[in-house]
């Protein structure tokens, strides 16, 4: 895989939602899940980071399969990044911090401000490694 961004995380109301329903789950954003479909099957790794759980995680999750938008990991880290840091820092513990190269959130600066553009953003997800 010669992604830019090895590894996605992404937040799911108000990111992948055109709004924050919490716990119900209604207006997925087609162009969000079209942008993450295509930056799965050029070989990238996504992660699902949620503040949802229980039943309303599921539902999340039930909803986002209906699209054919499937995650690598859910509120966590992947193993092979656990081990990666293991390796590096034998003596350290593990962060609840989720490790990526790029976070998606609606909350996050400048998106809280101009929203999302997915159409720049699914550009950005595609780029390959030194561009």
């Amino acid at each position: 895989m010669n992604l830019k961004y090895k590894t996605v995380a992404v937040d799911f109301d108000g990111t992948l939602t055109y709004g924050d329903n919490y716990p119900k789950v209604k207006d997925i954003n087609i162009w969000a899940v079209i942008a993450l479909i295509a930056y799965k099957r050029a070989g990238g790794t996504l992660l699902l980071f949620t503040c949802r759980t229980d039943f309303a995680l599921e539902e999340a999750l039930r909803e986002c399969s209906k699209y054919g938008l499937y995650f690598d990991e859910v509120n966590r880290t992947t193993q092979k990044a656990i081990d990666k840091w293991r390796e590096k820092h034998p003596h350290s513990s593990i962060s609840s911090k989720v490790s990526a190269d790029l976070y998606i959130d609606d909350k996050a600066y400048p998106n809280n401000i101009t929203g999302i553009d997915w159409t720049l953003l699914s550009k950005e997800l595609l780029k390959k490694e030194g561009m």
